[in-house]
Parts: structure tokens; C-alpha cells; sequence
């Protein structure tokens, strides 16, 4: 019996398998936390307890490969979740269909043989010719229809190999042995006196070097990292979806308050699977958006940005317009935020985000921004002049939203932002050694990949919230939020 893929129950065992995989996540942390706080109370001295240390030093250890396998299974039930697609698959069906379809050519193939050689009889030829070639274009057409139909039915068994090779894939960094064999240390560490000290075992090296990368590399989820919109420019540079400041030249109102608008193109190319562009045909996708959408453009004559309420109902008539099946919310408050955007993006579907104006407030942020050496220099951004809104100047201070740039294994922050749409496309968490736990949000802004610190963004929305009573509250629950993408049966 073949394979078959149904995409539903795919991805509610996707759905399940992640809240699970956090939950054990989650309890395995704690453990850890409560571990090392009771081996490093001063109190407890002598042999015995250092013996005790060093047991539990070995506990973490194994806690450790445990968590690096969880983390691997989240990334895991991410991707299969979004191989799954939304057809039906039998491999047993698409097998017999591609049969039949081949039998069919070799009869006509065969019909096509036989008419060539009644073709060669002069009489034939002179008197039904004209049926003959008649016959034969038709079946060379139908040859060429049921070719590009096993084509089709060749690239859904495809999809079946990798949607098996990424279940076969779960758990790929296999740490089961050495954490079996760490058990079993641990198991047999009583000696009758304290607990025999073990270090330098190959369970221990495997385990720490997996430590290692996963403090390093964390755990993403998000879109395919090669799969965003990708846009290639004159010069050869590949961008990381658009930058309203290529406009300046033919549309300054674009260039200075557009990035509500850059994020709506960036998400419906990419849900309409168009993520391979050049810059000129990019370009071109927005001026036809400026075209199709008037309140878009109205908005940037009256030099706002792009509303999220005039979002909204744009994408909802795009979807509804192209059946894609998705239904758009602009959300109101930030109490499922990060679960939201998790769940979009364990969904393949980008996420607008919108960064409020920066209302006066103690927010602190570094007043030396770095640079990386060699690279080219970041825009700077002031007082909303690249960002959606572009109010006038004001005496008073706006305070931002730190971008990070990733370079050489570290975030450095590069940009200083506020009053601004971007689209996040993943989301990085780290477990780190000092044990913070920190969740990095992958962005698409300017043509460019950036990072913002999820902690420091919720900082930075309450800090406004404070500052300026409960209007203000009110209206940065709507200003800091994201376009939450939904599909319509659900």
C-alpha cells in the first residue's frame, strides 16, 4: 500500500507535536534552573556534596541533549507542517494515473507508427493524407498533454518523498545514545560513599559540542530561509524584498512614508509564490498596487503612511479575490502576540508588524550605534522620516526600536527606529549559558535582513503605554501590532 499525504491531519500532528515538544521544553528548563541553584548554595560543604555537584553537572548534561533533541523536533514539525501543502496525496493513485497516462502514449505512439507507414502508399497518401496527418497531430498533441500531466503527477510523488523524508528527519540530530549512555552513568554513579565523578566521557563530548551549536544557532521558526522574496537588483545584489527608498527619484512621497506599502507587496508576492523578481519588475508590482488601491495612494498624498485599517481590507479583497482562502485581522492588543506570529509562520505566512511612534519615555537605547567595519553604511532614521507616518518635527524626543545586524556569530545593533512597518519572516530563540532566554524577531525591512529583541520591543510598547495615560495605551495597542492572517474556515 502506498504512501498518503493528508494535509490536515499533517499538520494537526505538526500543531500537537510542537506544544508538546514546548512543554517538555519548558519543564526541562525549570529543572535545570532548580538544579544548578541548589548546587551552587555556599552552604552546603564537604566531600559529599562536591560529589553532589559534580552528579548533578552530569544531570545537566543529559538535560542538555534532551533539550538540544526538543529544539530540533520544534524546528522540525515546522518544516513538515509547511511541506504539507493543501492537496490530498496517494501514492498508490498518482502510481496507477502516471501508469496509464505512459500506456496511452505507447498507443498512440504506435497509432502514429501506423499512420506513417500508410503514408508511404502513394494512393493512401493522395486520396486520406489529409486524415492521416489529421490523426497523427492529434496524437502527438495528446502525447504531449499526458506528458506534462505525468510531469505534474511526477512532482506530487515528489512532494510525498519529502514531505516522508522530513518525518524520517525528526530528531536528526540524534542524540539518543549518548543520552542513554549518560542515564546509564548516572544510574551507576553511587558508590556507596558519594557519587563517582565522571569527565571527558564521549557521551559527555557529543552532548556539549550539540550544547554548543544550539547556544549559537537557536531554534528557528519561520519561512524557508531561502524562500522570501528575493530581489535581484542592476548591480547583481540580492535583496531581502523591497526598499521604498528606491522610489526616491519618481515618487519622494513613497520613498519617505511608504513602508506600510512595501510590507503589503512583499506578503501578497509571496503568497502568490512570485519570490524571484527583479528590482524593475518589483517596482512595477507597486505601481500597479498604487493603481489598484486608491486609498493606498491617498494616503501618501496626504503624506501618512499606509493605514492598517486600509490593510486590512485590501488584503481581504486580494484573497477573496484570488479564492486563496485567508481572511486578514488587524490585531488589537499584544496578549498572543508572539503565538500569533509563531502560528502564521509555522504556516508559511509572512507577518506585518507595525512599530508605534515612539512616544517620550525613559526607554534606553545605546548612543553610540556600531558599524560594522567594511560594510556599507545603515540609512539612518530620524523622526519618522523613512517610516509610515512622517509627522512633522516636534520639540519633543522620540525614542526607537533597536535593529540588529547579525555579523560574525553576534547582533550588532546597526539602526535606531520607530513609527514604521516591517515583515517579520522567522523567529530565533536561544537558550543561553547565563541562562536569559532570549527571542530574536527575523525581519524584512529596506531590502534588507535585520533582527529586532522581542523583550526590547515589549519594553518599548509598555514604555508608551505609561507615559502617556490611557488614551495613549489604548492607541499603542492598535499602533504595535501585526496583521493577523487566518484561514477562512478556521
Amino acid at each position: 500500500m502506498g504512501r498518503v499525504i493528508v494535509p490536515d491531519e499533517i499538520r494537526r500532528q505538526a500543531d500537537d507535536m510542537t506544544e508538546n515538544f514546548r512543554g517538555y521544553k519548558d519543564a526541562l528548563s525549570e529543572l535545570i534552573v532548580v538544579m544548578e541553584q541548589f548546587a551552587e548554595t555556599d552552604t552546603l560543604q564537604g566531600e559529599s556534596w562536591d560529589s553532589m555537584r559534580a552528579y548533578f553537572s552530569n544531570h545537566k548534561t543529559v538535560l542538555r541533549g534532551m533539550l538540544c533533541i526538543i529544539c530540533q523536533g520544534i524546528e522540525d514539525a515546522c518544516t513538515l507542517k509547511q511541506c504539507a501543502g493543501d492537496e490530498l496525496l496517494d501514492e498508490e493513485e498518482i502510481n496507477e494515473q502516471i501508469r496509464k497516462l505512459t500506456m496511452r502514449n505507447q498507443e498512440c505512439q504506435e497509432s502514429i507508427g501506423n499512420y506513417q507507414r500508410l503514408l508511404c502508399n502513394p494512393a493512401y497518401a493522395g486520396f486520406l493524407g489529409w486524415w492521416a496527418r489529421w490523426m497523427i497531430a492529434n496524437y502527438e498533441q495528446e502525447i504531449d498533454t499526458n506528458d506534462r500531466m505525468i510531469t505534474l503527477l511526477e512532482q506530487k510523488l515528489e512532494c510525498i518523498e519529502e514531505i516522508d523524508a522530513q518525518t524520517r528527519c525528526l530528531f536528526g540530530q540524534d542524540l539518543s545514545p549518548y543520552i542513554l549512555q549518560g542515564l546509564e552513568a548516572l544510574e551507576g554513579a553511587w558508590n556507596g560513599n558519594g557519587f563517582a565523578v565522571q569527565t571527558n566521557q564521549e557521551w559527555m563530548r557529543m552532548i556539549n559540542e550539540a550544547w554548543t551549536d544550539h547556544v549559537k544557532e537557536g531554534t528557528r521558526i519561520g519561512l524557508k530561509e531561502d524562500g522570501y522574496v528575493a530581489i535581484v537588483g542592476e548591480n547583481g545584489t540580492v535583496y531581502y524584498g523591497g526598499d521604498q527608498g528606491w522610489f526616491a527619484e519618481e515618487d519622494i512621497l513613497l520613498k519617505k512614508y511608504g513602508c506600510g506599502i512595501i510590507a503589503t507587496v512583499n506578503l501578497l508576492l509571496y503568497m502568490s509564490g512570485r519570490t524571484n523578481l527583479t528590482q524593475e519588475e518589483y517596482m512595477q508590482e507597486v505601481r500597479e498596487f498604487l493603481e489598484d488601491d486608491w486609498s493606498a495612494r491617498k494616503e501618501l498624498e496626504n503624506e501618512e503612511g499606509y493605514y492598517s485599517i486600509s490593510m486590512m481590507l485590501y488584503t481581504n479583497q486580494y484573497f477573496k479575490h484570488h479564492e486563496m482562502g485567508y481572511t486578514t485581522m488587524w490585531e488589537l492588543t499584544q496578549a498572543d502576540m508572539l503565538n500569533n506570529i509563531q502560528e502564521m509562520l509555522s504556516n508559511n505566512l509572512p507577518v506585518i508588524l507595525d512599530i508605534g511612534e515612539g512616544v517620550p519615555s525613559g526607554y534606553k537605547i545605546p548612543d553610540k550605534i556600531e558599524k560594522g567595519k567594511g560594510e556599507e553604511e545603515e540609512k539612518e532614521i530620524e523622526n519618522g522620516e523613512e517610516g509610515k507616518k512622517g509627522k512633522k518635527e516636534r520639540e519633543v524626543a522620540y525614542q526607537g526600536i533597536l535593529f540588529y545586524a547579525f555579523r560574525n556569530g553576534e547582533y550588532v545593533p546597526v539602526q535606531n527606529c520607530r513609527d514604521h512597518y516591517v515583515t517579520v519572516t522567522g523567529i530565533r530563540e536561544y537558550d543561553r549559558e547565563d541562562g536569559k532566554h532570549q527571542i530574536m524577531l527575523e525581519i524584512s525591512t529596506w531590502g534588507k535582513k535585520y533582527y529586532m529583541d522581542y523583550d526590547e520591543y515589549k519594553a518599548f510598547i509598555e514604555l508608551q503605554k505609561e507615559d502617556s495615560g490611557l488614551l495613549n495605551h489604548m492607541w499603542e495597542n492598535m499602533y504595535n501590532n501585526i496583521l493577523h492572517i487566518r484561514e477562512e474556515n478556521r
